[in-house]
C-alpha cells in the first residue's frame, strides 16, 4: 500500500519541475537581460505602490505588503515556467485575507500581524499539495459568475473600508468585512472630512485616469502615488499640512516572523487558509490562462501553483 501511494504521488507530480529556470538561463543573452531590466523597473514601480495599498486593505503593516511582494517575485520566479502568472499580493487576495481576519475575530493590527504568518504558511502548504495532486484542475468547474461576484463584492468592501482614509476621517473602528457597518460609520462623520486629504485623494484619482488616458506608457498606479506625494512635499515646504502619513520602513525591519497558531483557533485558521488558497488558484490560473491564450501558448497550471505555494511557504 505504501509503494502504491508513493507511485501515485510520483505520477501526480510528474509534470512539476523543481528548477525550470535552468531552461531559461540556457537561452539567456544580453538582449533579453536589457528587456528584463526595463520590464523589471516598470513592474517594481507598480508593485511598490500596490503592495502598500494591499497591505493596508488587509489591515496589516505596509512592510508585510512590500516584503511579501519581494519574496513572491524572488522565489516564484525560480520555480515558475511561465511569463503569464502574477505573483504577489492582489486586491482580491487582500480582501480575502481581510475577511479571514474578520472571521477569526482579529480586530487590532497586532493580532492580524501575529496570525498572518500562520495563514500564509498554511496557504503555501495547501497550494503545494493542490499542485502535486492536481487538485488545481477542479478550478475550471467554478463559474465565472461566482468569481465576478466575489471580485465585485471585494471592490465594494475596499471602497467602504478606505473611504474614511480618503476623506481624512480618523478614529473609525475597523469593522472588518462588514460593508454596511463601515459605510454607516463613515457617513455619520462626513462633517469631519479633511479637505486637504480629499484634495490629495482627488489628485491621485485624476493622475491615475490621466495616465491611463493620455500617458499609457507610464505606470499609472505608481504615478498616482508619486504625483500627489510630490505635490504634498512641495506644499509642505511653505506651510504645514494636516495629513496623516504612513510610517517609514527600512531594511532593518526585515526579520523572521514565526507562525503563531495560538492567535486564533487552529481549526478556524485552517479553514480560512484553505479558502484563501482556493481563491489564489482560481485567480492565478484564470489570469494566466487568459494571457497565455493571447500568445497561443499553454499554461502548466500545476507548475505555477506549485511555485506560488513555495513562495508563500
Amino acid at each position: 500500500m505504501k509503494k502504491g501511494f508513493v507511485k501515485t504521488l510520483s505520477k501526480s507530480a510528474a509534470d512539476i519541475r523543481l528548477f525550470p529556470l535552468k531552461n531559461v538561463l540556457r537561452r539567456y543573452d544580453k538582449h533579453k537581460l536589457g528587456c528584463d531590466l526595463k520590464a523589471g523597473a516598470g513592474v517594481a514601480m507598480l508593485s511598490f505602490s500596490m503592495s502598500i495599498a494591499y497591505a493596508m486593505i488587509a489591515g496589516l503593516p505596509i512592510k508585510y505588503g512590500l516584503f511579501g511582494c519581494i519574496a513572491a517575485a524572488a522565489v516564484s520566479g525560480v520555480f515558475s515556467s511561465s511569463r503569464f502568472i502574477m505573483f504577489g499580493p492582489s486586491n482580491a487576495s487582500a480582501v480575502m485575507l481581510m475577511s479571514a481576519f474578520a472571521s477569526l475575530g482579529l480586530v487590532t493590527e497586532e493580532q492580524r500581524a501575529g496570525a498572518a504568518a500562520a495563514i500564509v504558511l498554511l496557504v503555501g502548504v495547501f497550494l503545494a499539495l493542490a499542485s502535486v495532486f492536481k487538485i488545481t484542475n477542479l478550478a475550471r468547474y467554478i463559474s465565472r459568475t461566482v468569481v465576478t461576484g466575489y471580485i465585485t463584492a471585494g471592490a465594494m468592501l475596499i471602497i467602504a473600508n478606505q473611504s474614511a482614509n480618503a476623506l481624512g476621517i480618523s478614529g473609525i473602528k475597523n469593522s472588518g468585512g462588514k460593508f454596511i457597518a463601515t459605510s454607516e460609520a463613515t457617513l455619520r462623520r462626513l462633517d469631519e472630512a479633511n479637505w486637504q486629504a480629499v484634495a490629495v485623494a482627488a489628485a491621485a484619482v485624476i493622475t491615475l485616469f490621466a495616465c491611463k488616458k493620455f500617458f499609457k506608457k507610464l505606470p499609472a498606479q505608481a504615478m498616482a502615488l508619486i504625483v500627489p506625494s510630490a505635490i504634498c512635499a512641495l506644499i509642505g515646504l511653505f506651510r504645514e499640512l494636516d495629513l496623516a502619513y504612513i510610517n517609514s520602513i527600512s531594511v532593518s525591519d526585515w526579520g523572521i516572523t514565526l507562525p503563531n497558531f495560538e492567535a486564533a483557533p487552529i481549526r478556524s485558521v485552517v479553514f480560512a487558509s484553505a479558502a484563501v488558497a482556493m481563491f489564489c488558484v482560481i485567480e492565478s490560473t484564470s489570469i494566466g490562462k487568459s494571457l497565455a491564450a493571447k500568445s497561443a501558448e499553454r499554461l502548466n497550471t500545476n507548475q505555477e501553483i506549485f511555485s506560488l505555494g513555495l513562495a508563500n511557504i
